[in-house]
Order: C-alpha cells, then sequence, then structure tokens
C-alpha cells in the first residue's frame, strides 16, 4: 500500500524518467538510428523557426548518446521530482516538465537566431549553437521541474513541506543557478546555457502563476493538481 502510493505520488516523475531510460536503449540499441533520431527528431534552430515546431517536444526525449548524460539527467529529476511533484501535483508537474522542455528549445532558438541575424557582433561566449547545431536532451524540462519548486519555499503556502525538503530545493537551485552563471565562460560546447536558464525561468513562472491563481490573501485554498 505504501509503495502504491509512493508511485502514485510520484507518478509524473517516474513516468518521465523511464520514457528517458526505454527511448535511450531503443535508439542506441542500434548505433545508426540514434544518429539518424538526432537529426530526424533533434532541435535544429533554423529548422524549428522554418516551421518543424515538433522537434520542440521531440528532442526532449533524445540523448546524444552519452550514458553519463542521461545517468546525470535521471538522478537529477529523481531528486528534484520526488523532492516537489508530491506538492506540486501529479498533473502539474508532468505539463510542467513538458511545456519548459518545449519552451526552453523554442526561446533558445529565437534568441539563437536574433543574434545570429539581426546583430553584427555579440559576446563571443554567448550561446548560439541552438541555430544550427542539434541540441538534445531533458535539460530544460528538469531545470523547468526545478524552477517550478522554487515557489514550494514559501512556507505559509506549503505548510506541510519539510526542512529537509526545502533544503534540497532550496540547494539544488543555488547550484543550477550558479551552472547558469558558469556555464557561458567553461567553453562547454554541447551544453547549451540558454536552454538551461530558459527552462528554470520558465518553470518558476508558471508555478507562481497557479499558486497565485489559487490562493487568497497569502493563503494556499488548494493543492495545485
Amino acid at each position: 500500500m505504501q509503495i502504491s502510493l509512493y508511485i502514485k505520488r510520484n507518478l509524473s516523475t517516474i513516468m518521465c524518467c523511464m520514457v528517458l531510460v526505454v527511448v535511450y536503449l531503443a535508439l542506441n540499441y542500434f548505433n545508426d538510428l540514434s544518429i539518424e533520431s538526432a537529426g530526424a527528431f533533434g532541435n535544429i534552430g533554423e529548422k524549428v523557426i522554418s516551421g518543424e515546431f515538433y522537434r520542440l517536444f521531440t528532442a526532449i526525449w533524445l540523448e546524444n548518446g552519452n550514458s553519463s548524460a542521461l545517468v546525470a539527467n535521471i538522478v537529477f529529476l529523481l531528486i528534484v521530482g520526488l523532492s516537489s511533484e508530491r506538492f506540486l501535483g501529479t498533473k502539474f508537474s508532468l505539463f510542467v516538465f513538458i511545456c519548459t522542455g518545449i519552451g526552453a528549445f523554442f526561446f533558445a532558438d529565437v534568441t539563437a537566431y536574433l543574434l545570429t541575424k539581426w546583430l553584427t557582433t555579440y559576446p563571443a561566449w554567448f550561446d548560439v549553437t541552438s541555430y544550427d547545431s542539434i541540441l538534445l536532451g531533458a535539460s530544460g524540462a528538469i531545470n523547468g521541474v526545478l524552477g517550478a519548486s522554487l515557489i514550494l519555499l514559501y512556507e505559509p503556502w506549503f505548510p506541510g513541506i519539510s526542512r529537509a525538503r526545502m533544503g534540497v530545493i532550496l540547494f539544488l537551485n543555488v547550484m543550477a543557478i550558479l551552472s547558469l552563471i558558469t556555464l557561458p565562460f567553461n567553453n562547454v560546447v554541447d551544453i547549451s546555457d540558454l536552454v538551461h536558464f530558459y527552462g528554470l525561468v520558465i518553470g518558476f513562472i508558471m508555478s507562481l502563476i497557479k499558486v497565485l491563481c489559487e490562493s487568497r490573501n497569502g493563503v494556499l485554498i488548494k493543492s495545485i493538481k
């Protein structure tokens, strides 16, 4: 009974992790299939701007063939999801994951497009890779769930949350923000700082709007579902 209740409370996190693993194993069992899927379904800004919007969704579930990147994403998603989904709600957590994954890619593509097409000069370290290169992975979506969890730090809205859980959420968000500050200067070409940034911001805005719409006088009327 306790196991089934635990799974029910964290169903969105568990489902997303399972899909990521299954897709990775299915595509990487045949290496050629993994390469072909990246080109056909990965996020490429110039193709998205041209109208291939499905890439914004399909790119979330793909990885670059590096198992360490998949493991890192799974571990991070489990920590974030298991710390927040019980309070954010399963449906809303899944909604945030998908919407922030799509939104992070989209705004990164648009920003890269504006930088490369409208400006003659811009900082050399600034991330414009999402326009003409393939971006894959759930990092934007995971950062979206992380950004959404920030709302849980306001205890009057969520009096049932433990200090330990709040500490985990705060620590993860601080680490994410620090990585956003330092990532552009680390010369890491296969990680998009724009996707991470937009995911975090969109997730926070979504949860803030949701909570404010369901609250009165600073007291949460009902939990997010």
